[in-house]
């Protein structure tokens, strides 16, 4: 079977429980016993693999006014007829710092409001992700693929928060559907992890990944680059793929940061929630 395929299969594992649950009730209704070791074996390493996954998450704690920024990731869905509502619904987040993907716009043509909020950003060349702030970003760049892959560029910049600078990446990972865009959505991941170990102090990566923290894939980028992920163990969705399975692929990340609190909220016509996440400096 194909890599991608097991990685993209593990994004759900959090529903494998109930059938691996299953297989051990036959065994016990036909009073088999010598058979229940064997059939809650496979449960038994489910429930330890989730345990173990969830150990990597940051939970939020109280934050002080001070020294604070709250961050959002919203995909708002190519073509979105109603982006003048969803930049409303992000607005009232008051983030000081919002990464859109699938945004092909200006914030001009549909939220001057937005545009006035937001006057410090940068876009991916090929118009698809934004890293926009309420705060002035220093050193914006586009950390260029190699070959290119249109808009799918990572976005670097800093922000200063006190006295400290901290280093911010806007993403949009490609999702891992065939062997080619594994390996491109690797290659995205290998940048990430560069500009991630090349930065000095606090980093916060913020986008969709396409991913949840069950993908191998995704487990061994957080490994080698030392973020992690910002969440309560109950992985609040943010995307439902297929067959009504909710999976959480947007995420922010944090290395050098405490996480404040998140919340999961509403994307008018999009078929993403957004995330919003307050961090503070240690």
């Amino acid at each position: 079977m194909p890599v991608w395929v097991i990685d993209g299969a593990l994004n759900f594992a959090p529903y494998f429980g109930l059938p691996l649950g299953l297989l051990i009730v036959p065994v016990v209704i036909f009073r088999r016993w010598k058979l229940v070791a064997l059939a809650a074996v496979p449960f038994m390493l489910w429930a330890v693999v989730m345990l173990s996954v969830n150990l990597l998450l940051v939970r939020g704690r109280s934050c002080p006014e001070t020294a604070a920024l709250r961050v959002v990731t919203a995909n708002v869905l190519v073509g979105n007829p109603q982006l003048s509502a969803l930049a409303d619904a992000v607005l009232a987040q008051s983030p000081d710092i919002v990464v859109f993907e699938e945004l092909t716009l200006e914030f001009e043509d549909f939220s001057p409001a937005l545009a006035k909020a937001y006057p410090y950003r940068i876009s991916t060349e090929t118009p698809w992700v934004t890293l926009a702030s309420r705060l002035p970003l220093e050193d914006m760049r586009r950390v260029p693929l190699d070959p290119p892959i249109p808009g799918r560029e990572p976005l670097a910049a800093r922000v200063r928060v006190g006295d400290q600078a901290v280093t911010v990446l806007g993403t949009h990972e490609i999702p891992s559907l065939s062997t080619i865009t594994y390996r491109e959505h690797g290659k995205q991941y290998s940048l990430l992890e560069w500009e991630i170990l090349q930065a000095t102090g606090p980093v916060v990566v913020i986008g969709d990944l396409n991913a949840t923290i069950y993908s191998p894939q995704f487990l061994n980028f957080l490994r080698r680059s030392g973020v992690r992920p910002v969440s309560t163990a109950s992985q609040q969705p943010t995307h439902t793929p297929t067959l009504n399975l909710s999976i959480r692929i947007d995420h922010v990340l944090i290395r050098d940061l405490a996480a404040c609190d998140e919340q999961v909220f509403d994307l008018p016509g999009s078929d993403h929630d957004g995330l919003a996440v307050g961090v503070r400096l240690k």
